[in-house]
């Protein structure tokens, strides 16, 4: 595996936990809703979590489309 494999897997990793941990903050200070307990995973937190996941999913692609993030970060070589 090379590094911008890893980079980018890391990039794209720190975007959507940052992006579902925003959703989560405006849902709980918005609609008064208190994020999934992971400890004991009900099927309403199940549903929550996936809800907010594929959100941010939805986000990133939006920012990525309109150029505010980029899609990969990409590490020069060295020859």
């Amino acid at each position: 595996m090379d590094a911008n494999t890893i980079v980018n897997g890391a990039y794209h990793s720190a975007v959507l936990s940052g992006l579902v941990m925003t959703n989560s903050i405006l849902a709980k200070k918005l609609f008064k809703v208190n994020p999934a307990n992971l400890g004991m995973l009900s099927i309403k937190d199940a549903l929550m979590l996936t809800t907010n996941v594929y959100i941010s999913m939805m986000i990133k692609s939006a920012l990525i489309t309109q150029g505010i993030l980029p899609a990969n970060i990409n590490i020069p070589t060295q020859n």
